[in-house]
């Protein structure tokens, strides 16, 4: 809504809109005495943008490549104008200009941007703009948007894309001959787009060429036509001006080419070249194109050969050698409308498969020539006029033919066919020219459907459905011709043969028995008449004679595997020319074992080399053979098996023994020492460990290799019990292991039984030796203990939270009869009291604690009278006040025993019943058994829980429950009690409990054992009920329905009255209190079915209810059968037949609306008697829900059941219809209906509630908004949140299916409106609340979005917090030197990578010899500066130790405490704080130690680690960087001396010294690790830049000459991020660089900028300049953006002077940062060094802060001899983020 006031006097106000939005306008008067009623104005109005509110065009838009990435383009244009509203972005629209494509791409871009990809897979169609097609055309749209609508559009100048590419190489051709042709093709992959390309192609090199169809057919499903999925074709045919003398377009020479995809098109015109498409042809070198493979292509037109492969030495003539080339593949490729011959094999081996020819020449013609070739033509479709399948000069036996499955259709020869050629038509032909080896089969014809049509007798040609030249070389032995079709009528034959050897050429007519070799195995589709001649084949000799008495044997005591076959041979010609010898394994993974063995042999000896493999059964044959007929095999053939004899099987294994598996106590080790090798060898060992336990049958084996000596029992791996799982605790194993080979298994060997643990506590991983041990261990609160078999003879006390699990927890005790133990059950853990046991409470298991769990145990108790323990389980808690609340007692059986099985007692009293309202809650009872007991198998005392499931097999009783006086509720159901005295005793109810429901129980009376020790017994009751009052009968509490009881024919002699239920003090129970209904009474001779005893009447006999309290229970129960002869009447009988059942029941719901409601609707019965009403119920599938029910009266036919009577939607419900009447009701009606209401999708959700908004309080952005979810259906899938913000802000929305939400992209300190609205499939509710929750974020105190939101001067933004760095000195050192020439200070510093140590360069000169040394400290770097004549020279005040010097007056620059004020000199030089703080000769220390380091080197001191470094030429090294890289290597930057140093971290040892090819003296270093390689890059000064080397090794550095970033000057440091991007400091600025050397961009000026270090997306420099001020500069690290200057707290003295007339300087100060590094924690660390000095003194220039050094300058300076002061520095930095990175190692820091 908006609004405005304005004054009386006008009549107009101007409002701010939502362009898009009606508005209803209003106008109301206002006065002092209030406001009038809103006029409304007559209609509603919408703003909407004018179109010249709409963007303006852009310009120059434009095209370009795409680096790399050859089937993308950039398009890029100018920004149109601004308008208002503001541009919102801008869409690119890419449409494709060929002709049939409809290619159109959208990308649309921010307002901010410029370019746009096409092809990269982000944008709209198609496909997500995923690459462009090959040889495509394009023009490019850019059109800018804004809330008015879209601008006008611009295009783009069209481009093609690459049509030709070099996959592997990413480079584009302008032809497929040129990127051919490119040296580097061998063996890649070129794809060639849509497009026409004319060109003779040759292909000299194995390659594959991939057009834009390939992987598509180029066919139809019906394989008539072209397929219709083909994009747009690459389409390859002859260059207009051709002259080629060639009749091939495309010829290759070379092995493993593939050409998938493309169209050929070739002349239709006579002999016109090229009239061949493709040809492959391997003559320049020698015969082989191996390895081709035609797919997926169209070819069309054409008269010499579509696709040939020839293997020969004569390119125009076919081969005469046995060369051949192989894997030939023609496959699924399309032929039409051709003169050629679609398909051409020479010499070559390979596959015609899935090609169609339609309207061609002929199909395929194969010609083996002399060559031994071998393939397939298979499920070829060939719609032709000549031949369909050629298979032609067969000189020699190829290995195999395979023609199958092929449909060969007769077509009529073109009007057009310009040759003279056709003699015939023929499906199949065959031609043999000899030699040929007959006798061995090469030819399947099988399954070719051959269709020859109605040719009629004017067809010009002979039409053969088969034909067989020279079919006596051809046929007999050598095919396989079987199972094809033949269709035609007027056909010359169907299978017909000529032989050469008959010189007229005339059909052979062969005899019947010839011919049948053909025509009895194959099809005709119909009768053949008018046919000329009679088809072929024959067999022409009768079989040799077979062998008689075939023996076959086995070498049975030999370990070499052989068998023997022997035979005698035949007698009666014709006599066989030799044998051939089979034996078939009966293994069917195995091949036969063969031999053809001459005639004058009658054995024939087989051995593993033949494939004979031991213990598998062979079946022997002998055939007897000649030239062209064999025998039938030999009667009887011999069955024989080869089995190793035990003298083969291996050795014994020796030492077996077992062991612990660390860390598994259910697993077991077991080891052995190898056996013996043998023959044959040893494959591996097998371990079974077998169970020694009575009744157990767990056996385990585990097969471990040859090589193995141990073997894990219980880890998973292995044979049974399920795969070696984990032992069974409490059992007991033998472990043998025994070697196995081919020969069998070996001896075994066992090792010593073990025991696996018995008592475990799976969350302590410990064993114990009982179960009270294990529920003592103080640490077993709250942990779960399992008890393995065994018999556990203690009496435990449970005082904790515990769960006990014995073998069987989650095992049912009673099998599914529920009349004795379940077999399934493993062995027990059976817990019985101790043999000498004197114990004086009644219970073997007492619980004083809550959340108890005891499962799957057997509980052994004594059978005899009263003895104890006579109770199994007592859980009291009186110890600490009533409540054993949270007891799970299930899944154990427990037996004997004469008090109580289950006891759970809520009181304070152990001996007595509770008398106080405290109970104990969620005790469970559950699937137990108990049997043969006196006991009460189950008791609750005060207590709430659940009986359920259990068994009481020949039991005394089945549960007692007592509330007493407290409010107590649960359920005894589904148990089977079998027992002799009450069933289910429900006692001393005094007050009303919540809830008792007594359902679906079976209590069967049995006889009283013999044995039975009490004489308590009194009465037989299946359900009994007692009350003692008062009681509130008002609540109903009690349900009791669906129990079975049964008291069998119990006679007039049954000792004790029987009845089904009883109640005592019936008037305080009955009434509105139970619900009994449903219940099953079956028996004769009980005493009655229901009872009740008053004990308001004094003689307590049983009362005779009046008729209408009766009915309460009577019309509710049913009884199995008639009560007779019983002394009382029972009550509850069904006095009239029950009326007739309803018919047509039918339950519908109303799913087109969104009331839930179901209706079920019926049919009166006609016959009598008839309803007085009708019981309808709807029972839920959903158990948790309860019943929808309606009593209706007889006239009414139908009810409808909605929400308020119950029905939950997406429920199903059986719904039932019962007629009744009063004392009676009939059976459900038949067939009842089942209903599910489910809401339509148009149903609006229920809306959320409860939603409220709050902002972040942290200085990252942020609000949450939060919701409470619907209850009442129909409920959300989903929830659309949305915060609207109040002005022209993003608005913040999302769908989320959680109750939350967080938005992060909000604007600070903008109002946000958030609603939240459910949404489920077609609908949204409400967005509630009505009034939108407001919540803004602001920032609070110190945060920022940049560093100009930092108020305070220095400080800088970083993780939007304001950062303020504040500097302490971590430690500093003072000296002096006598003279200018001499040299010291700190010149580097740098951080260690774990930020646990501070490295520095010190510089120190003796008088001519130059010494440096490199110090590592923990917590500082407290160095030493020495001079000539002593550390601190004449620095230290007399009488002053070393402590009394740092101790003084040190507030602005302390010492840290943990820094251990002890200094050592170096190089002999003199060392305070040695003993009696006594100047000490270092040398005296230690001498030898790193004297290779030019010095030696004082243990003492608060050093780490101190490194000297090498003298070279006495020249001073300077180490001015160092850096220590991830692997503990600390590289080290000498200046002077032109060198590199690599140490270890301990600065102990040198790995390398020396100048790796430095261009001139180093200034600075750092390091990147790229995967494994380590670079170190180091920057020297002058000209020669930057440049790296590979410190993978770190002994030996290697330049990388390849990277060069060309920086010739200015680099005094350098910095690289993890991604390789490098930082150059020098030249006053910072350069950046890729990981390759790119330059990418610069800063602005930074002042003497000489290090740089990173730390998170920042850049920190340190300036050496002295004119700078703020010495600190931080940089962004993406666009080297300045972000703040720090001016670091340093000492400054004053210049020097010049004195002309004495021609003597005063020499000034200096002072500058030397040194940069940064911790893990966001720490800086400054070196600093300064100096004072000058010829002539210094006192008048410069007095050192007494509060600094607390120095006199007469004594500095006592004699104005020039003497310079040095003090040195190194500082360190709070840190540079508030919420860094953990650094572990980091020191601890005072500030």
């Amino acid at each position: 809504m908006v609004s405005a006031t304005i004054p009386e006097g006008e009549r107009e106000a101007t409002l701010v809109v939502e362009a898009g939005e009606e508005y209803q306008c209003s106008v109301t008067s206002k006065g002092p005495s209030g406001a009038s009623v809103p006029a409304d104005a007559s209609s509603l109005v919408t703003y909407r943008y004018p179109d010249v509110c709409k963007p303006g065009p852009v310009s120059n838009v434009d095209t370009a490549d795409v680096t790399g990435e050859l089937l993308q383009k950039q398009v890029s244009w100018d920004a149109a104008d601004q308008a208002v509203p503001p541009i919102d972005g801008y869409k690119v629209q890419c449409i494709s200009t060929d002709e049939l494509d409809s290619d159109v791409r959208t990308v649309e871009v921010a307002e901010s941007a410029n370019t746009a990809i096409l092809g990269n897979g982000e944008g709209v169609g198609p496909e997500g703009n995923g690459p462009l097609p090959q040889g495509a055309n394009y023009t490019c749209f850019v059109i800018a948007y804004s809330a008015a609508g879209d601008g006008e559009s611009k295009s783009s100048p069209s481009f093609m894309v690459p049509a030709v590419i070099n996959e592997d190489l990413n480079e584009e051709y302008g032809s497929i001959q040129a990127a051919i042709d490119d040296p580097n093709a061998e063996d890649t992959t070129i794809s060639v787009g849509r497009g026409n390309f004319k060109e003779f192609i040759y292909i000299g090199k194995s390659i594959t060429l991939l057009g834009p169809n390939a992987d598509v057919s180029p066919y139809n499903d019906a394989k008539d036509g072209i397929n219709p999925s083909r994009t747009l074709e690459a389409q390859i045919e002859a260059p207009d001006d051709a002259d080629y003398d060639y009749p091939e377009l495309i010829y290759i020479d070379a092995i493993d080419v593939s050409f998938q995809g493309f169209k050929i098109s070739l002349p239709e015109e006579g002999s016109q070249n090229p009239s061949s498409g493709i040809l492959a042809s391997s003559v320049a070198d020698g015969t082989d194109v191996s390895g081709l493979t035609i797919k997926d292509n169209i070819l069309e037109g054409g008269s010499s050969v579509g696709f040939h492969a020839f293997s020969g030495n004569d390119k125009d003539y076919p081969c005469n050698s046995d060369t051949k080339s192989t894997d030939i593949t023609f496959r699924r490729n399309l032929v039409q409308n051709t003169f050629a011959q679609p398909f051409y094999m020479q010499c070559a081996s390979g596959n015609v498969e899935d090609n169609v020819v339609l309207n061609g020449y002929s199909g395929v013609q194969i010609q083996p020539y002399t060559a031994e070739t071998s393939g397939s033509v298979q499920k070829n479709v060939f719609e032709i006029y000549s031949r369909g399948i050629y298979l032609n000069y067969i000189q020699t036996n190829p290995a195999e033919w395979a023609v199958t499955g092929n449909a060969i259709t007769l077509v009529p020869v073109p009007e057009s066919y310009p040759f003279e050629d056709l003699d015939q038509w023929t499906g199949i032909y065959f031609r043999t020219t000899g030699p040929f080896a007959s006798e061995s089969p090469f030819l399947t014809v099988t399954g070719n459907a051959i269709n020859m049509g109605n040719v009629g007798n004017d067809y010009p040609y002979p039409v053969y459905g088969m034909f067989f030249r020279n079919y006596k070389l051809l046929i007999k032995n050598s095919a396989t011709i079987s199972g094809n079709d033949f269709t035609g009528s007027g056909v010359t034959a169907y299978i017909s043969a000529l032989n050469n050897d008959n010189e007229n050429g005339n059909i052979i007519d062969l005899p019947v028995a010839e011919k049948l070799l053909l025509e009895d195995e194959n099809q005709f589709s119909s009768e053949n008449t008018g046919v000329s001649a009679t088809p072929c084949c024959a067999i022409v000799e009768d079989p040799p004679s077979p062998p008689t008495d075939v023996t076959a044997s086995a070498s049975n005591i030999s370990c070499t595997p052989e068998i023997t076959v022997e035979w005698i041979a035949p007698t009666v010609a014709p006599l066989p020319e030799r044998y051939n010898v089979t034996c078939t394994p009966g293994d069917g993974d195995l091949g036969p074992v063969v031999a053809s063995i001459g005639s004058d042999t009658l054995s024939v000896t087989f051995d593993e080399e033949d494939g004979i493999t031991p213990e598998v059964s062979y079946e022997c044959q002998v055939v007897s053979v000649r030239e062209q007929a064999a025998s039938a095999p030999a009667v009887d053939p011999n069955t024989v098996t080869y089995r190793y004899p035990d003298v083969c099987k291996p050795g014994p294994v020796s030492n077996v023994d077992t062991a612990d598996v660390t860390g598994e106590l259910l697993q077991k080790q077991v080891s052995w020492d190898a056996a013996d090798q043998a023959v044959p060898p040893i494959d591996g060992y097998k371990v079974q460990c077998i169970s020694t336990d009575e009744l157990d049958s767990d056996v385990r084996t585990v097969e471990v290799a040859e090589s193995a000596n141990t073997a894990i029992l219980g880890n998973g791996e292995g044979v049974g019990p399920e795969g070696n799982g984990p032992l069974p605790q409490g059992a007991n194993y033998t472990c043998f292991v025994i070697a196995y080979s081919a020969a069998g298994d070996g001896e075994s060997k066992s090792s010593p039984s073990f025991m696996v643990p018995a008592v475990i506590n799976e969350d302590l991983n410990e064993e114990y030796g009982s179960i009270q041990a294990a529920i003592d261990d103080p640490n077993a609160e709250d942990t779960t203990i399992s008890v393995g078999r065994g018999n556990f003879k203690e009496f435990i006390y449970i005082g904790k939270s515990i769960t006990l699990l014995g073998p069987n927890a989650d095992v049912s005790p009673y099998n599914d009869a529920k009349d004795g133990i379940n077999p399934s059950r493993t062995l027990e853990a059976q817990i019985e009291a101790p043999d000498d046991a004197d114990y004086d409470y009644p219970e073997l298991i007492y619980i004083d604690a809550i959340d108890v769990s005891f499962q799957g145990f057997k509980i052994s108790l004594p059978e005899e009278g009263s003895q104890n323990p006579s109770s199994g389980i007592l859980a009291s808690s009186v110890a600490d006040g009533t409540d054993v609340s949270g007891l799970t007692i299930k899944d154990n059986i427990l037996e004997g025993g004469s008090s109580v099985g289950f006891h759970a007692f809520s009181g304070n009293d152990k001996d007595y019943p509770c008398n106080s309202d405290t109970k104990s809650t969620d005790i469970t009872f559950r699937r137990n058994l108990v049997q043969n007991t006196f006991a009460q198998p189950f008791y609750m005392q005060c207590a709430s829980g659940n009986v359920e499931d259990n068994v009481v097999l020949n039991g005394y009783s089945g549960v007692q429950i007592q509330p007493y006086t407290a409010e107590t509720s649960g359920s005894v159901q589904k148990n089977v009690f079998e027992i002799y005295s009450r069933g289910i005793y429900l006692n001393y109810i005094q007050t009303n409990p919540a809830e008792w429901a007594v359902t679906g129980n079976a209590i069967t009376l049995v006889p009283v054992p013999e044995s039975y020790p009490f004489e308590d017994l009194d009465q037989w009751t299946g359900i009994y009920f007692r009350t003692t009052g008062p009681f509130a009968s008002e609540s109903p509490f009690l349900t009791v329905t669906g129990n079975a009881i049964n008291m069998g024919n119990v006679g007039n002699d049954y000792p004790y009255p029987v009845y089904g239920m009883f109640f005592r003090n019936y008037k305080l129970l009955i009434k509105n209190s139970a619900t009994i209904s449903g219940n099953d009474f079956t028996g004769s001779g009980v005493t009655a079915y229901i009872s009740a005893l008053n004990n308001d009447n004094e003689n307590g006999n049983i009362i005779d209810l009046p008729v209408a309290e009766k009915l309460l229970l009577e019309d509710e129960n049913q009884f199995s059968s008639e009560n007779t002869g019983v002394s009382a009447t029972p009550c509850c009988a069904i006095v009239e037949d029950p009326p007739s059942p309803p018919t047509d029941v039918t339950a519908s719901a109303s799913n087109i609306s969104c009331t839930p409601e179901i209706t079920v609707e019926w049919i009166a019965p006609t016959v009598a008697p008839l309803p007085e009403r009708y019981n309808v119920t709807c029972t839920p599938g959903d158990g948790d829900l309860g019943p929808v029910v309606a009593s209706i009266g007889s006239d009414t036919l139908s009810v409808t059941f909605d929400e308020e009577d119950g029905i939950t939607p997406e429920v199903s419900y059986e719904c039932q219809v019962v007629s009744v009447r009063e004392q009676a009701a009939s059976a459900p009606a038949v067939d009842p209906n089942t209903v599910t209401y489910s809401f339509p999708g148009d149903c609006e959700p229920s809306a959320p509630t409860n939603v409220t908004a709050s902002a972040s309080n942290l200085c990252t952005p942020g609000i949450t908004v939060e919701w409470v979810a619907p209850t009442l259906a129909p409920l959300p899938e989903s929830y659309n949140v949305t915060c609207t913000p109040v002005g022209s802000y993003p608005v913040l929305t999302d769908i989320v299916n959680t109750t939350s939400v967080t938005f992060d992209s909000v604007a600070p300190k903008v109002d946000y409106l958030c609603r939240v609205a459910s949404v489920r499939q077609d609908s949204t509710s409400q967005a509630v609340p009505e009034t939108p929750e407001k919540v803004v974020y602001s920032f609070g105190p110190g945060c920022c979005v940049s560093s100009s939101d930092c108020n305070d001067a220095g400080d800088f933004c970083s993780q939007n917090e304001c950062i303020s760095l504040t500097f302490q000195v971590q430690s500093d050192y003072f000296g002096l030197r006598p003279t200018y020439s001499t040299t010291r200070g700190l010149r580097g510093l740098g951080v260690s990578y774990d930020g646990s140590s501070v490295y520095t360069g010190y510089i120190h000169s003796a008088t001519t010899a130059y010494t440096q040394a490199i110090r590592k400290v923990s917590s500082g770097v407290l160095a030493v500066d020495g001079s000539d004549t002593a550390i601190f020279g004449n620095g230290m005040p007399q009488g002053e130790t070393v402590d009394d010097y740092f101790n003084a007056n040190r507030e602005d620059y302390p010492i840290l405490d943990n820094v251990d004020i002890r200094w050592g000199g170096y190089g002999g030089q003199p060392v305070y704080g040695g003993p009696d703080n006594t100047a000490v000769n270092c040398q005296a220390w230690n001498t030898t130690e790193n004297n290779d380091n030019g010095g030696a080197v004082c243990t003492q001191g608060p050093f780490k680690a101190w490194a000297g470094i090498p003298i070279v030429e006495n020249v001073n090294q300077k180490p001015v960087d160092i850096k220590e890289d991830d692997r503990g290597n600390v590289y080290v930057a000498l200046e002077d001396g032109k060198r590199i140093l690599i140490l270890t971290s301990d600065l102990d040892t040198v790995l390398y010294t020396g100048n790796p090819g430095l261009a001139g003296e180093p200034t600075g270093l750092s390091w990147w690790k790229e995967g494994t390689t380590y670079w170190l890059y180091v920057t020297t000064e002058k000209e020669s830049g930057i440049a790296r080397w590979d410190v993978s090794d770190p002994e030996n550095p290697v330049k990388d000459d390849s990277w060069n970033p060309g920086v010739t000057s200015g680099s005094e440091g350098s910095a690289v991020d993890a991604d390789g991007t490098v930082y150059i400091a020098g030249d006053d600025k910072i350069r950046k660089f890729s990981a390759n050397g790119t330059f990418v961009m610069e800063s602005g000026e930074v002042t003497g900028a000489s290090e740089v270090q990173i730390f998170g997306d920042k850049l920190f420099i340190i300036s050496q300049s002295t004119s700078v001020t703020e010495q600190l500069r931080v940089l962004n690290m993406a666009d080297l953006g300045d972000l703040v200057k720090i001016a670091v707290p340093f000492i400054s003295p004053p210049a020097g002077t010049f004195d002309p007339d004495t021609n003597v300087e005063k020499r000034g100060s200096a002072a500058q940062f030397t040194g940069l590094g940064i911790s893990p924690n966001g720490h800086l660390y400054l070196s600093e060094e300064i100096y004072v000095g000058g010829y002539g003194g210094i006192s008048d220039l410069y007095t050192p802060p007494a509060t600094t050094f607390n120095q006199n300058p007469d004594v500095i300076n006592p004699d104005g001899s020039g003497t310079e002061v040095y003090f040195d520095r190194v500082l360190v930095s709070s840190s540079v983020c508030k919420n860094c990175p953990p650094c572990p190692s980091c020191p601890s820091l005072s500030t």
